[in-house]
């Protein structure tokens, strides 16, 4: 458990008022359930889906899983409202111990009891999920028990005390869940989608969103960087170097005397310095085993060469030990998957002088917050995302580079220079790491608008056809719905939203119009056309300009409308008259004397397209939608995947939904070769993956079943991010573990 104490690094701060610390509390709990609530809807929304796949791959209890559907259907307004409910109620209740109650909630909610094999089901369930939230969060949450220790004037507060804790969280989604009535198995199934789409996905940009509300309220901008690091190192331990210690050197490894070597091994430690910067002559390697590369290269285990040379014959136990402990950690790094080649030939040339602070500086195997480790660590990590696609000349490769060549130059036995180096590295990555990920911002936000843009023309073509397909209506009445008024229809879709009253209203028209030109079989209903007429008249003319439909067809089809009106109505009858009164017919059918108007020629399919370009253009121009989405909208379907996603393995199928977004994976390109990219979003509504290189550039947008079919094929795979040294060491200890 983590606690901060703030008395430890007292700053100089000022003191907020009561009223202002319940107001940025208040602030902080809005954001927080203005974010998972969204999220919430999101899971809302694939439930429907989740349920009839699993009814189609269980027949027996298919109407186990269509009671389910039904009943959350109806309560998914409650269900939503409650888990807020139980939010705001646990936000407010964990800082009564604080003396702050004015953000309690004054009605108590109802508690529902459990069966008691239920209870215990629900309980492993949530309780995997808050210890996933608090691994994912662990940074954001730790700053924010920091900055509401701040707030409310305490010297410590710990995560389960945090008003937003993992736990408050998915309690308040148990709690939800509970007010419906469904089975045990159900249940499980929406934990799932929770864990998903909230825990996995969702939590830790909206406790990253309040700790940005804190800063920028002035709320510890900067936090005390010695204790954060202190903690890391604490919560880290240093388990598996100690092991390593014990298993090797007994009581440790005896540090160096004050000549820093003794005269024994001094020619040694010079004849490694030599060979690290260039000169091999005091330290011939043994011939290594044939492996294509050189020693030169940065992919051969030095080390081990040097090992079969002899030169460490006066070298104590000690010392050989802990020379035959870091090539062994070699052999792993450059036997790892998870780098490109070419990166592990850069580390690779950091053996000799990672060697060198191994025999010199106990602290390397105690410590992981070692500069030289965490130098190693963040080389590896940064070099995960290049591939060769990327090229020599990329700025992280050259730096990396620059690195290497700086150590192999400079270092002697100052490990100050190795601190001093990872400063300057890590100000680089971040520089290229906040440039990455607006870019990947961008890549996100395109596929979203993307699917809004796709799915606003789905939405209007399922509502015009489901109107232009039923019997009776006139060709020119339907050719125009399905050209122009669905160019009326997205532009309120887009623009307005879906459930705008411009939307709603342009689907009335619909109806309007369709019902107006059918026979009326009585004066009752000729009568209602009258009425219903001027402001149907009215809509039209509007949605005509919107779309800036051309005036000769504008006229056109007004014409073409009166004239079915008039027939509809009978020319002779007092109600045709009357029609013609408001002014709905053209001078045409006024005097019967005058040329009726050519028809004119309905848009073809370009035209139709043509139609939907001026409606864009409109929303660009109104800026409502930038270029850039319009763009994204125009790339190509899928190709027709030949497999659904129930014909794949499992173990594929939950890899892939198991993948973080942040993951790195490497997959196949178009032209076969590699290419290593970032997970960037998953959309909560199509489960499309977005894909961004090390750059923020979208690479590639895949639907789940065709992500799912490349792991399966082994066309993709995922890559080990765990720092690369601390995987190297816990690979050593067990294979030591292992002989022993």
């Amino acid at each position: 458990m983590n606690i901060i104490r703030l008395d430890q690094y007292q700053e100089p701060r000022r003191v907020l008022t009561r009223d202002e610390t319940v107001t940025l509390l208040r602030q902080a709990r809005a954001l927080m359930a203005d974010r998972l609530g969204q999220a919430m809807q999101a899971i809302m929304a694939k439930i429907d889906d989740s349920m009839f796949d699993l009814s189609q791959k269980d027949p027996t209890v298919q109407n186990c899983y269509f009671d389910a559907m039904r009943v959350l259907r109806i309560n998914r307004k409650d269900i939503e409202q409650s888990f807020l409910d139980k939010l705001r109620v646990g936000f407010g209740d964990s800082l009564k111990t604080f003396g702050v109650e004015d953000l309690c909630e004054d009605d108590a909610l109802p508690e529902l009891g459990l069966v008691d094999y239920e209870e215990i089901e629900e309980d492993i369930a949530i309780r995997d999920m808050v210890i996933k939230l608090e691994l994912l969060a662990r940074d954001e949450i730790a700053a924010l028990n920091q900055r509401f220790a701040w707030l409310l004037q305490t010297m410590e507060l710990d995560t389960d005390s945090n008003p937003i804790s993992p736990a408050i969280i998915c309690e308040a989604f148990r709690f939800a869940l509970d007010r419906v009535a469904v089975e045990l198995r159900v249940k499980l199934v929406i934990y799932k989608l929770f864990d998903r789409y909230l825990v996995a996905t969702a939590a830790v940009p909206a406790y990253k969103a309040v700790n940005e509300l804190l800063i920028e309220k002035g709320v510890l901008p900067v936090l005390p960087k010695a204790r954060i690091e202190q903690e890391r190192e604490q919560d880290d331990g240093d388990e598996l170097f100690s092991a390593l210690q014990k298993r090797i050197l007994g009581d440790g490894i005896p540090a160096a005397n004050g000549t820093g070597i003794q005269d024994a091994q001094a020619s040694f430690f010079r004849a490694l310095t030599a060979y690290q910067q260039g000169d091999t002559d005091l330290l011939p390697l043994q011939a290594s085993a044939s492996s294509g590369h050189t020693e030169s290269s940065g992919l051969v285990n030095v080390i081990r060469g040097i090992q079969q040379s002899g030169a460490t014959r006066h070298m104590g136990q000690a010392d050989t030990m802990i020379l035959d402990v870091v090539a062994m950690l070699f052999d792993y790094i450059l036997d790892d998957k998870s780098l490109p080649d070419p990166i592990k030939a850069l580390l690779g040339q950091l053996q000799i002088p990672v060697l060198k602070v191994a025999l010199t500086d106990q602290d390397f195997f105690k410590k992981r917050s070692h500069p030289a480790r965490r130098l190693l660590n963040l080389l590896a990590f940064s070099g995960i995302g290049w591939d060769e696609s990327c090229g020599y000349e990329d700025g992280l490769y050259c730096k990396i580079q620059a690195v290497v060549e700086r150590i192999l130059n400079e270092y002697n036995d100052d490990i100050g220079l190795f601190a001093e180096v990872l400063r300057d590295f890590e100000g680089f990555l971040g520089q290229e790491q906040q440039a990455a990920a607006r870019r990947a911002e961008v890549s996100a936000q395109l596929a979203q608008s993307r699917e809004r843009l796709l799915a606003a023309k789905e939405e209007v073509k399922r509502e015009v056809r489901s109107r232009i397909e039923k019997p009776g209506i006139p060709e020119q009445v339907r050719e125009f719905l399905g050209s122009y008024w669905r160019g009326v229809l997205l532009l309120n879709h887009i623009k307005e939203g879906e459930g705008s009253v411009a939307w709603k209203r342009s689907l009335v028209f619909m109806d309007n119009l369709i019902w107006s030109v059918q026979p009326k079989l009585d004066a009752k209903e000729r009568a209602r056309v009258i009425k219903v007429l001027p402001n149907l008249l009215q809509v039209l003319q509007d949605g005509m300009e919107k779309i800036s439909m051309p005036s000769n067809e504008r006229h056109h089809f007004l014409a073409q409308l009166a004239g079915f009106h008039a027939r509809i109505m009978n020319e002779d009858s007092p109600v045709a008259n009357a029609l013609q009164q408001q002014g709905s017919v053209h001078d045409y059918l006024r005097d019967p004397n005058a040329p009726a108007p050519m028809p004119p020629v309905m848009p073809s399919e370009e035209q139709e397209e043509a139609a939907a370009t001026v409606v864009l253009q409109h929303l660009v121009n109104e800026g409502a939608l930038e270029v850039d989405e319009i763009m994204a909208a125009e790339v190509e379907a899928d190709a027709e995947l030949d497999v659904s996603i129930a014909d794949l393995q499992d173990e594929y199928i939950d890899q892939v939904r198991g993948i973080q977004v942040g993951s790195w994976v490497e997959m196949e390109g178009e032209d076969g070769a590699p290419m290593r990219v970032k997970l960037s979003w998953v959309s909560p509504v199509t489960n499309r993956y977005l894909f961004v290189n090390r750059k923020g550039h979208m690479v590639s947008n895949l639907q789940e079943v065709a992500l799912v079919a490349a792991f399966q094929c082994g066309k993709a795979r995922a890559i080990e991010e765990a720092p690369v040294l601390d995987r190297a060491v816990s690979k050593v200890v067990e294979g030591m573990r292992q002989a022993s």
